[in-house]
């Protein structure tokens, strides 16, 4: 039987169930064989993508469907801004421009171009984390940007 929340997310052996989202996804990131449980939960209610979106922040590499599935999630204007804002935080670090393969080069031009996009986004805690996901020696030429922005002063909640 498939769990749904909260439930998926803390049902696997060794994790407590009376801990939050965030720290079950985290927990699972940190095994091969419990991403799977994120994965799922990228694709069920929206209060769990964003936890299983924290938890992809510490997948080191994402497997190609997940990858995609977080620059869908970043671009779909009609997602929370918060879980947006949480797509955006796992692109970060992983937009390179010297991949080998003219797939992943293709996957990782997507996720730049969103990325690049959400820059604009109307929500601040998009903008934020997209700004994150950008800084780095890869995007140079969008540095004038970035410095443009890290001028903004809207508050995010939270922060």
């Amino acid at each position: 039987m498939a769990l749904l929340g909260l439930e998926m997310l803390t049902a696997a052996p060794g994790l407590d169930p009376t801990v939050s989202p965030d720290w079950a996804a985290d927990a699972l990131a940190r095994k091969r064989k419990r991403i799977e449980i994120l994965s799922r939960a990228l694709r069920r209610r929206k209060p769990f993508r964003r936890a299983a979106l924290y938890g992809f922040v510490w997948v080191k590499p994402l497997r190609a469907r997940d990858f995609d599935r977080i620059i869908e999630i970043l671009a779909d204007h009609t997602e929370d801004p918060r879980v947006r804002g949480q797509a955006a935080e796992a692109l970060a670090g992983r937009v390179r421009r010297n991949l080998r393969s003219a797939r992943a080069r293709r996957r990782h031009e997507r996720a730049r171009t969103a990325l690049v996009s959400a820059l604009e986004d109307p929500e601040p805690e998009v903008r934020f984390w997209s700004i994150l996901a950008l800084a780095s020696p890869e995007n140079v030429d969008l540095l004038p940007r970035l410095e443009e922005l890290a001028r903004d002063r809207t508050r995010i909640r939270g922060f």
